[in-house]
């Protein structure tokens, strides 16, 4: 969203109170995002006050057979109950409008990790010529593929990989900087990742060294929940509205780093989002520092649990058939920053991006194995690298 200078939603500033949004997840396995028994991540934000959060839990309860006996509204509860269908469609008909979310495919989110802490590391000083082409997309598109199924043949590599995200130390991986371990056959992306990741091990761990030091940051670098707050925050509640309170379920890893938000308290300017090959227009006016609170005292957060609850299981494996005609309600409020194989990766790249950016892969790869330097005329590399991809009527387009 675009913050508006000047709309509805910023006149009589002075008078205004701020906007309470509330924040609740389901699907968390904070830095394990390997784990099969959960391979979705959802986070929700609700727009809602207490006394109406109130009304719409009582509206819930009225006349339930069985009677909703839990004092607490959570959907993993509720999720067992026959009418589960049903108090969902109620909570997305009163609440339309009115909330967002973000939900990841955790073995998708994870690929994206690797270009992040094994390739950036290493070309982050000219990383956003990178970004610009999309080469992040193709290796994180790739690599999920690679790793997509728990128990395939790149399985191994993928927890070695896990295990150096959180502790960022090579030898911890030895399959992946060590050549101890073999990409799939068909997994040519991920073994081309692999040849650079050995030929700039040494640069890596250097570049990284600093997230090993900092134990507490390290330990939840593979957690989901506080970009996800971040994109519905800066991206999301923030340009709506002209300043937030905002309330979220006791979280460790947010808990953690609770304190970056600080610097938004009443900042209210927009300001560019650097993110991959895009920027965006986002705003963030905080009315004090974030609050952690418990659902069972807090209304609010019970509304944001059951939306996040039904949006892991829509957006999941095995679908409860009762609960497809609800998606259509819940994709109007989907935010953009969404981690799905569907929309995401190098899903969207076309062919000729795609064969560009595998020439680029495996001259980078072929650069570690000299230990040559890694950025030195890459322009021009991308350049040629366009020139041969896609078809001869496609090559001369591109060389026109």
């Amino acid at each position: 969203m675009r913050a508006e200078s000047g709309g509805a939603n910023f006149e009589d500033h002075a008078l205004s109170s701020p906007t309470l949004i509330s924040f609740d997840e389901s699907g968390f396995t904070g830095p394990n995002l390997l784990r099969d028994d959960q391979p979705v991540f959802a986070y929700a934000a609700v727009e809602l006050s207490i006394e109406d959060a109130n009304q719409l839990i009582a509206e819930i309860r009225d006349g339930r057979k069985p009677v909703i006996q839990a004092a607490e509204l959570k959907a993993s509860g509720l999720k067992k109950r026959g009418d589960w269908p049903e108090i969902a469609g109620l909570v997305l008909a009163r609440m339309e409008g009115r909330y967002s979310f973000l939900v990841a495919d955790k073995r998708l989110a994870f690929a994206g990790k690797v270009f992040e802490y094994l390739m950036e590391p290493v070309l982050e000083d000219n990383s956003l010529l990178f970004y610009r082409h999309g080469l992040h997309r193709l290796v994180a598109g790739a690599v999920y593929r690679s790793i997509a199924t728990a128990g395939g043949p790149a399985e191994d590599l993928a927890l070695q990989l896990e295990t150096f995200m959180r502790s960022f130390d090579p030898a911890d991986a030895p399959a992946v900087f060590a050549a101890t371990g073999e990409a799939p056959a068909d997994a040519r992306v991920l073994g081309e990742v692999l040849r650079f990741a050995r030929g700039y091990a040494e640069r890596i761990k250097a570049r990284t060294e600093h997230l090993k030091d900092d134990a507490e940051y390290a330990k939840w670098v593979l957690d989901l929940t506080s970009t996800a707050l971040m994109s519905l925050l800066v991206n999301g509640f923030g340009p709506k509205h002209q300043q937030l309170e905002v309330l979220c379920d006791d979280s460790k890893p947010l808990q953690g780093i609770a304190s970056t938000f600080d610097g938004f308290i009443g900042r209210d300017e927009e300001f560019p989002l650097h993110g991959g090959n895009r920027v965006v227009s986002a705003r963030l006016n905080l009315a004090g520092p974030i609050r952690f609170g418990q659902s069972h005292d807090n209304p609010t957060l019970q509304i944001a649990d059951l939306i996040a609850g039904l949006a892991a299981q829509l957006y999941g494996r095995n679908t409860p058939a009762e609960l497809q005609p609800l998606k259509a309600d819940l994709d109007r409020h989907l935010h953009e920053d969404h981690i799905l194989p569907e929309t995401a990766g190098d899903s969207q790249m076309t062919a000729v991006e795609k064969q560009a950016n595998m020439f680029v892969l495996r001259h980078l790869a072929g650069r570690a194995a000299l230990g040559a330097d890694p950025l030195k005329g890459m322009a021009k590399v991308y350049v040629q690298a366009f020139k041969r991809a896609g078809s001869v009527g496609q090559r001369l387009r591109n060389r026109r």
